[in-house]
């Protein structure tokens, strides 16, 4: 584990999404390079979703041939269960928006095999392609339902206390309910967690964490790592710019 757990969030809240990704992407190679100076690689987890998607290209934009590239290994924090060019596979997204562009080999990347059968058996595959080593850095979307990864409001997946990777099912109503995703205590072995956050339908999230009033918490509440920080636009970050 990389140190004591942080109980306090840090807020950076910017401009717009652009001025997020942009943000991000700079504290992204900042980490990469205090990181990097005394470990031979970098390891993130992904996160789905748009918001995320522009950061990634920022990544790219902002050190197109560096040579810190080749250390860098990606991982997924969470996965639909459908082979990876399907139109809602997490990893087509990042494919599109930060590998196809980024001067990287294919074991620099570590995919979720959302197509595998069972789907607990993909997350046990899963869990030894994560190894023993914690995560550097954890990427977060967050819905509007407060979950995170594919860790849902009520779901038993909340309840995981060894694993690091489990098969979880997204509640009615979803796309693709059968999800992959890692855990809690995944994350919370993690050096730096980042959440993602832009747009006004994100904010009523944003102040329920930050004022604790979510009652049970949600699971965005329960993200715990040696540093936590949510990325937020001022249309999410709308209750903490007038508190």
């Amino acid at each position: 584990m990389h140190g004591a757990v942080s109980q306090q969030p840090q807020f950076d809240i910017e401009r717009d999404a652009a001025a997020v990704a942009h943000s991000a992407a700079h504290a992204f190679w900042q980490l990469a390079d205090s990181i990097l100076a005394s470990a031979p690689v970098f390891r993130v987890a992904l996160a789905g979703g748009h918001t995320p998607a522009g950061m990634y290209h920022e990544i790219v934009r902002q050190r197109p041939t560096d040579s810190h590239w080749r250390h860098l290994h990606f991982y997924f924090g969470d996965e639909r269960a459908v082979p990876a060019d399907h139109p809602d596979s997490n990893f087509k997204m990042a494919k599109a928006a930060l590998f196809d562009h980024a001067p990287l080999s294919s074991g620099q990347i570590h995919r979720m095999p959302g197509e595998q059968r069972p789907v607990d058996a993909a997350a046990r595959a899963y869990e030894r392609e994560l190894g023993s080593d914690a995560l550097d850095l954890v990427l977060l979307g967050v819905g509007a339902d407060g979950h995170t990864a594919s860790l849902f409001p009520g779901s038993t997946a909340l309840n995981e206390s060894t694993r690091l990777v489990i098969a979880t099912v997204a509640p009615a109503g979803t796309a693709v309910r059968e999800r992959l995703t890692i855990t809690l205590p995944c994350i919370a072995q993690a050096r730096e967690a980042w959440f993602l956050v832009t747009g006004a339908e994100k904010a009523r999230i944003v102040e329920r964490v930050h004022r604790h009033t979510d009652e049970p918490p949600l699971p965005v509440s329960l993200v715990r790592a040696a540093r936590v920080v949510w990325f937020l636009d001022r249309a999410a970050g709308a209750a903490l710019l007038t508190s």
